[in-house]
């Protein structure tokens, strides 16, 4: 996350990195960052409840399997 806040990129790619949960506040981070693609795939990941409100990625393609 620190490296997408550093060098925003239009693809916020957090696969394989062994996440149980979604980071706090990555849905508002995607959308004030202008993001078009959200990519968990190959996480540990059971729920979306943690990263936010999910209206923030109705302008986003997420991926949650490859």
């Amino acid at each position: 996350m620190v490296v997408a806040k550093e060098n925003p990129n239009r693809i916020f790619d957090l696969s394989e990195c062994e996440l149980c949960q979604i980071p706090t506040g990555l849905f508002v981070q995607c959308r004030v960052l202008l993001a078009e693609s959200l990519i968990l795939h190959t996480n540990l990941i059971k729920s979306l409840n943690d990263g936010g409100k999910l209206v923030d990625l109705c302008k986003l393609k997420v991926s949650l399997i490859s």
